[in-house]
């Protein structure tokens, strides 16, 4: 990091000459007022305004993840992302979550080229992971792949993601976890795992459906397959067609009743706010 930027994260990090106070959720961060509104919009009408926060020198955050405060502030000092804590942003199990929060805190506080970073980021890891998930899923028997690359810290970790990103309207931010998907070839969705997820997070099962139709990455996959019929070495079929139509052993098959429980699921939930 440049000179200038190690010098304001020193006083972003010891609030040295600090002239107002940011607090969320017991946490408690001393700033500079001369940072803060020459480099964040929000921050500015907050304290140039004729409002309490201003007279007081005082900010409350409430309903605010402060992981994400503290990460957001340090980008408003810094612009950079280089100093976030690694045992969020670097942590599997975290990481998909914590992202995600950042960029809902990053839209509130009117920090675009923040969620820009934070967009390239996630996209940057979740096309590492694809990368290697068709690697070995070229390189080795079919089912070791995405054993190997869909741990339990992995899934967990996207499922919190997924449920952050998709309880807001951020398409943008949807669009980058379809990745996963398409970037696989749609070769994740063997895993019965993963496919868990979509009753979790219809809307993300919803967005996989749209993202068929249109996707190169789709064309890739054997049209026996698509066409609902698993085929083996000898042309022979190898897996049971259901009633639907879906190959009953191949991804498919496991991904069309996945979604079909994913968006019936869906649907109650819908009803069940109009009835309200």
């Amino acid at each position: 990091m440049s000179g200038r930027i190690d010098q304001d994260q020193k006083l972003f990090e010891t609030g040295n000459f600090a002239d107002f106070i940011v607090k969320c959720d017991g946490r408690e961060w001393k700033l500079h007022k001369a940072i803060l509104t020459s480099r964040s919009e929000w921050f500015r009408r907050a304290i140039c305004g004729d409002f309490k926060e201003a007279r007081e020198n005082e900010l409350v955050l409430e309903e605010k993840d402060p992981d994400s405060v503290h990460a957001m502030l340090l980008w408003v000092y810094t612009k950079t992302c280089q100093s976030f804590d690694p045992s969020i942003f670097a942590n599997e199990d975290l990481l998909y979550g914590a992202y995600a929060e950042l960029y809902k805190t990053a839209d509130f506080f009117l920090q675009a080229d923040l969620k820009k970073e934070v967009r390239g980021l996630l996209a940057a890891h979740l096309m590492s992971r694809a990368v290697q998930m068709a690697k070995l899923y070229c390189k080795n028997p079919p089912h070791a792949g995405h054993e190997v690359f869909l741990s339990d810290d992995v899934l967990r970790g996207l499922k919190l993601g997924l449920e952050v990103a998709y309880s807001y309207d951020f398409p943008e931010l949807h669009a980058v976890f379809r990745q996963i998907v398409e970037m696989t070839s749609f070769w994740v969705l063997e895993d019965a795992k993963f496919v868990e997820i979509l009753d979790e997070v219809p809307l993300f099962a919803v967005d996989i459906i749209k993202l068929i139709p249109r996707s190169s990455h789709f064309l890739h996959v054997p049209v026996a397959v698509r066409q609902g019929r698993a085929m083996n070495a000898q042309n022979q079929p190898r897996a049971r067609v259901d009633d639907n139509g879906l190959a009953a052993g191949g991804w498919l098959g496991k991904f069309g009743r996945g979604v079909k429980r994913a968006c019936r699921g869906f649907v109650e939930v819908m009803a069940e706010e109009e009835s309200v």
